[in-house]
C-alpha cells in the first residue's frame, strides 16, 4: 500500500511541481543506448509556446522545436552506426539538460511475469544455472541496463513513478536484472560486437490484461475496466501495469521485444490469443516502430487438476504463426514439476538469441526453430506424423519416445508406441486403438520433452485433433 500511495504522490508532484519546467522521461538519460541507423524520438515537457533546441554530438546537428499548448515537445533525430560515446544537449532559454556517454546499438525490451523478472542472482528461493559464468563476463560497458520498478497505476502516466536510470553493465548491475534479459544481451553483444540496450519491464504474477490499455480492453465483456481499485495485489488489475510500466517508455525506439508470460492466463487459452494480438498491435503503435516480437512458451509444470496448461502452450505457438515478425521459444525440455521457475534460463535465452540472429540480423545459418508438426496420415493402424524444420533429422534424447498418446473416434487416448522413421516422420500406434484418428504429444501439464532437431531445438507439445476439451473460464482479469 505504501508503494501505491507513493505512486499517487509522484504523479501529483509531476503534474504540479514540474509544470512548465524543462523535463524529459526517465528512460532518456546518460549511458542510454539509442537504436542505431534510424530515426529515434527524444521527447519531454516544458513551458507552452517556448523554443526548445537539441544538439547531437555524433552529427553536430541542431534541431529546433516548440513546446505545444499541452506542454509537450518532441524531436525526431537521426542516429548513426554502432559506436559512441556521444552527447545530447537539450535546452530552453533558461534551462539545459545534457546526456553523456550515449551509445548507438541495438535496443530490446523485455517484459512478462516472474520467469522474465527472475533475476540473474536468483529469486523466489531458486537460482540460475550458468550464473557465475555469465557474471564473470559482465564487466562489459557495451551493455546498458534500464530496469523499470514494479509499480502499478489506475490511470495512464506519462512518466515512470520511480527513479530509474540507465546503468553500465558490471557483475553487480547484471546480477540485479532479469536473467533471461541479461543472458540474451550478453550473447547478442558478443556475437554482433555492437552495444546492446536492455529495457526490462516485467512483473511477477501479472495477467496479460494488466499490460494493455483500457481502450484496447473495451471489447472484452469479461474484463472489467471501470471503477478499478487495488486490493492486496496490484499485478492483476487490468491496465495497471501498462499505465505505469509501459506507457511512460513510449515512444522510445526499439529493435524487438521478448515476452515470457502466460502462467497467470492458463485458464483462458483462447482469449489469450486475442489479447496478445491486441498487446502487440498497441505496443507497436505506441513505440511507433514495427519491432520484432518473440515469446517464450510457458514451461511444463505440475499444476493442480484445475489446469490444462498444454492449451496455453498451444495458443503461444499459434500466436507465433499468426503475428508478423514474431516467433516462439519452445520450453518443453526445461520444465520442472515442482518449480514454476525453471533453473535452466540459459537454454531459453539461447533460443531467444537464435530467433533474433536468424530473423532480425539475417544470420540464416543459425537454426531458430525445432521440429514443428505439419500433418498426419493413417496407414495400417498407425498414424504417420510429418514435421517441418527438422534440420537434418530428429533425435530422441532418451532413445525411446514416451510422450505420445493415440485415440480413435471415441476420443479416448491411450499411451502409444512411437518411432522416428526417416528424417522428418514419426509413426505412432497402440494395440488398444485399431483405427486411430488422433495423436497428442506432451499433452499434459507436466512432461519432459525429449525430441529435438539436430541442433537440439525441441519439439513443442501438440495435438493432431481439434477436439475442444477445455474452455476458457468465464471469469477473467
Amino acid at each position: 500500500m505504501k508503494r501505491l500511495i507513493l505512486a499517487f504522490i509522484i504523479m501529483f508532484a509531476f503534474n504540479t511541481s514540474f509544470a512548465n519546467k524543462l523535463k524529459t522521461p526517465q528512460v532518456l538519460g546518460s549511458h542510454m543506448v539509442l537504436q542505431r541507423d534510424t530515426l529515434v524520438k527524444i521527447w519531454g515537457w516544458g513551458k507552452p509556446n517556448k523554443k526548445i533546441t537539441l544538439t547531437s554530438s555524433w552529427n553536430k546537428k541542431h534541431y529546433t522545436s516548440e513546446v505545444g499548448e499541452d506542454g509537450k515537445w518532441l524531436f525526431e533525430i537521426e542516429t548513426t552506426s554502432a559506436g559512441g560515446p556521444y552527447n545530447i544537449t537539450i535546452q530552453s532559454a533558461k534551462e539545459k539538460i545534457v546526456y553523456e556517454d550515449i551509445l548507438m546499438g541495438e535496443v530490446w525490451l523485455f517484459s512478462g511475469q516472474s520467469n522474465m523478472f527472475f533475476k540473474l542472482e536468483g529469486k523466489y528461493g531458486s537460482y540460475t544455472y550458468r550464473r557465475q559464468e555469465v557474471l564473470k563476463r559482465a564487466n562489459n560497458p557495451q551493455i546498458r541496463i534500464f530496469d523499470v520498478d514494479n509499480i502499478a497505476s489506475l490511470t495512464p502516466s506519462d512518466t515512470l513513478l520511480s527513479k530509474e536510470q540507465w546503468q553500465v553493465s558490471t557483475p553487480n548491475t547484471a546480477a540485479k536484472t532479469s536473467a533471461i534479459a541479461y543472458m540474451f544481451a550478453l550473447q547478442l553483444q558478443e556475437t554482433l560486437n555492437v552495444p546492446i540496450g536492455v529495457i526490462h519491464s516485467s512483473f511477477g504474477g501479472s495477467y496479460i490484461s494488466s499490460w494493455i490499455s483500457k481502450e484496447n480492453l473495451a471489447k472484452y465483456d469479461n474484463i472489467k475496466t471501470d471503477n478499478l481499485k487495488f486490493t492486496r495485489w496490484n499485478n492483476d488489475v487490468p491496465t495497471a501495469l501498462y499505465n505505469a510500466m509501459i506507457r511512460p517508455l513510449t515512444p522510445y525506439t526499439i529493435q524487438g521485444m521478448l515476452w515470457y508470460q502466460g502462467e497467470s492466463d492458463r485458464h483462458k487459452p483462447k482469449q489469450y490469443i486475442s489479447l496478445f494480438k491486441d498487446l502487440a498491435a498497441q505496443w507497436r503503435k505506441e513505440f511507433d516502430c514495427n519491432f520484432s516480437i518473440f515469446l517464450a512458451q510457458i514451461a511444463p509444470f505440475g499444476y493442480k487438476n484445475d489446469s490444462e496448461s498444454q492449451y496455453i502452450r498451444e495458443s503461444q505457438v499459434t500466436i507465433s504463426q499468426t503475428i508478423e515478425k514474431s516467433g516462439v521459444v519452445i520450453t518443453s525440455d526445461v520444465g520442472e514439476k515442482g518449480n514454476i521457475h525453471p533453473h535452466e534460463k540459459g537454454p531459453i535465452s539461447d533460443r531467444f538469441v537464435n530467433l533474433a540472429l536468424h530473423r532480425v540480423y539475417n544470420m540464416t545459418a543459425i537454426d531458430d526453430q525445432g521440429p514443428t508438426y505439419k500433418n498426419a496420415t493413417t496407414k495400417k493402424g498407425r498414424m504417420i506424423l510429418e514435421f517441418t524444420h527438422c534440420n537434418e533429422g530428429m533425435v530422441c534424447k532418451n532413445g525411446k519416445l514416451t510422450n505420445f498418446t493415440i485415440a480413435g473416434k471415441d476420443k479416448k487416448f491411450y499411451p502409444a508406441e512411437a518411432k522416428i522413421i526417416g528424417w522428418n516422420k514419426i509413426a505412432v500406434s497402440s494395440d488398444k486403438v485399431k483405427r486411430p484418428v488422433a495423436v497428442r504429444y506432451g499433452w499434459s501439464n507436466f512432461f519432459k520433452g525429449d525430441i529435438y532437431d539436430a541442433n537440439k531445438l525441441p519439439l513443442s507439445s501438440f495435438r493432431t485433433d481439434q477436439w475442444d476439451t477445455y474452455k476458457d473460464k468465464k471469469e477473467s482479469k
